[in-house]
């Protein structure tokens, strides 16, 4: 605490306190007060004379008046420095800060003026320089934020294209595969078609009606020339049919041709 040079008499005397003097009380021979006694002798009818401008009664400069302690009811007219807090002359002792830096507000009000614009604009431009940062960083994000969806919407117009492309293909190769499968089915339905015409039993046996009563050179005739030539005719139709009339055919274009793997 910085030593004042004036001690408040009543606090010395009964209760073995040092605490600033801010007035004294004519009433009493010029008796040195703190505030809280300063209002006792006051509330006395004691004719109180202020030590330090702006402490009890008024403001310096035309400072508003310091609200009240909710302790002690006086005045707040200290600083303390160690904990930033103000005080009442009373809260020095009672309060703890009987050894901490304190100051009183009417010294200290020009100087702490002083320090509060310098540290007010230190803290402005660290908050601009924040905001700036900041800013750049926004920007920067939503710039990249532009670049992303830019860059779906040139996926999503691939994707489109290639699965359009695919559709087509995809058509293509059905309409493809459709004719394979009819032209399959047109060639065997011609060759039963054709073997249905072809293989006449009905013919035969006109030719042959006779045969019990046919002479021999009519029989072998009939035999080398028609008979042979209708067996011949009639295997190699069966060999056709076999190899080329056949449901399984079908079956094996349609698992072999319709596979993804191929479009």
């Amino acid at each position: 605490m910085k030593n004042p040079q004036r001690l408040c008499t009543t606090c010395l005397e009964e209760e073995n306190e040092e605490l600033l003097a801010t007035h004294s009380c004519s009433t009493c021979s010029l008796k040195d007060l703190c505030s809280y006694h300063a209002k006792k002798h006051e509330r006395n009818l004691h004719q109180i004379i202020q030590l330090i401008p702006g402490m009890i009664g008024g403001g310096v400069d035309g400072e508003e008046k310091a609200p009240f302690c909710k302790d002690h009811f006086i005045p707040i007219n200290c600083y303390c420095s160690d904990c930033n807090v103000l005080i009442c002359s009373t809260c020095i002792v009672s309060g703890g800060h009987l050894t901490h830096g304190i100051s009183l507000i009417s010294e200290v009000v020009m100087k702490e003026r002083k320090i509060i614009g310098e540290e007010l604009e230190r803290f402005i431009n660290r908050v601009e320089e924040w905001r700036s940062i900041h800013q750049m960083e926004e920007n920067h994000l939503l710039a990249e934020i532009e670049k992303v969806k830019t860059k779906g919407k040139e996926l999503e117009k691939q994707i489109h294209l290639k699965f359009d492309e695919l559709h087509n293909n995809l058509t293509s190769r059905k309409q493809e595969l459709i004719t394979q499968v009819y032209s399959v089915v047109e060639r065997q339905c011609a060759i039963v078609n054709y073997v249905k015409k072809n293989v006449n039993v009905e013919e035969l046996k006109q030719e042959f009606k006779d045969l019990l009563i046919m002479d021999g050179y009519t029989m072998m005739e009939k035999k080398t020339r028609v008979l042979k030539k209708s067996i011949a005719d009639f295997d190699l139709l069966l060999d056709q049919l076999l190899h080329h009339v056949s449901l399984e055919c079908l079956d094996n274009f349609t698992i072999r041709n319709i596979d993804t793997d191929d479009i």
